[in-house]
């Protein structure tokens, strides 16, 4: 919807007034969405259900137009209907896009998926192409992986003088 517009729970029954760039319902994994070529004085709704197991449904009104009388008028939309991959909903065009949310990394996120895609047209396989990444990412942190087993190693050499230190002051508060 708009870029302000809450989740389907808080928004069923509200009207988004204003330039609606477009308007539907998501989930993880599909987009339903209609986007008007012309946005400006449009508006957006979203019908709650009138009983249970209704569905949703969303409208985009254009603004009044006064045809004369034999005339014609036309409104033009792009709508999607599918999965959310990114790169058709790029091509879509009307920030279908940013209906694709990956969180506080998006950076990262984004740069992951390009590297899994690449992968895949090489070898022709998700799993492959899935284990490839987990392989790299694996080894691109096995020098943290490496530091931090080595501090371990150093802690549980420490621990016997731990204990013994523990057990001389246990024994110094209580004899006070």
């Amino acid at each position: 919807m708009t870029s302000n517009a809450p989740p389907v729970e808080k928004a069923a029954g509200e009207n988004y007034p204003g330039n609606v760039i477009w308007a539907g319902f998501e989930n993880i994994y599909f987009l339903s969405a209609v986007a008007p070529e012309v946005t400006e004085k449009t508006q957006a709704q979203v019908m709650a259900p009138e009983k249970a197991g209704d569905p949703l449904a969303t409208t985009v009104t254009m603004p009044e137009t006064l045809i004369p009388a034999g005339g014609e008028a036309s409104f033009q939309f792009t709508a999607y209907f599918g999965p959310k991959p990114e790169e058709p909903l790029i091509a879509a065009g009307h920030g279908f896009d940013q209906a694709v949310d990956f969180g506080w990394f998006t950076a990262i996120a984004k740069f992951l998926v390009r590297v899994l895609q690449f992968f895949h047209k090489v070898t022709g396989n998700w799993g492959v192409a899935i284990i490839i990444v987990t392989v790299i990412i694996k080894v691109l942190l096995l020098p943290l992986t490496h530091k931090s087993y080595k501090s371990m190693k150093e802690m549980g050499a420490l621990q016997p003088e731990m204990q013994k230190i523990r057990e001389k002051l246990t024994r110094t508060t209580a004899k006070k």
